[in-house]
């Protein structure tokens, strides 16, 4: 019901996570819920998510799918949640907002190096399959990290998108009524 409200009313902020890559719905969903926010995770078919918060888009189990419908679904507002630094790169290039599930937000400053370092890694492990990359394995400690530091990101950035849209809301109906904003 909150979903067709947001959707009626236009461009108002809404989660959208990559069902393929992120294990944190859960936490997804009781933040985006303390805020009135809705969440939609797309997944492929395969993939069983059960909720009661968010709408799931299930996608044929192609290469991508889910990335694609993702792009598809994007509105200006949006916080998308991803592992995955293509689809992220996607995103900024929509100048949408992104933020990994590790606690941290992709950037024009970031992405390429991102790119760069995952492009890297893979030719490493096609040349040495066994060995392990030094940097790349995520230890207990590290998670820690991360579980602390997602929440915090991703209410930040919803209040923050939240009063963008307030705002933009104000603008629009001053400059169609020919009051003044302030």
């Amino acid at each position: 019901m909150r979903l067709q409200i947001y959707k009626e009313g236009g461009s108002a902020v809404k989660v959208l996570v990559d069902g393929d890559s992120c294990g944190i719905i859960g936490q997804i969903e009781r933040i985006a819920n303390r805020y009135g926010v809705p969440v939609i995770i797309f997944a492929d078919m395969q993939r069983s998510i059960h909720s009661e918060y968010s709408s799931v888009h299930y996608v044929l189990p192609e290469k991508d799918a889910a990335d694609k419908a993702i792009i598809d679904d994007l509105d200006k507002n949006d916080i998308v949640v991803t592992a995955d630094y293509a689809l992220a790169a996607l995103v900024l290039a929509k100048c949408g907002k992104c933020i990994h599930p590790h606690g941290f937000v992709y950037t024009d400053g970031n992405i390429l190096s991102l790119l760069t370092k995952r492009y890297m890694i893979r030719k490493m492990l096609q040349k040495y399959p066994r060995r392990k990359i030094k940097g790349y394995d995520v230890g207990p400690k590290m998670r820690c990290n991360f579980n602390r530091s997602f929440p915090l990101l991703l209410e930040e950035t919803i209040k923050k998108k939240q009063s963008t849209y307030e705002e933009e809301e104000k603008c629009e109906k001053a400059i169609k009524t020919g009051s003044k904003i302030f």
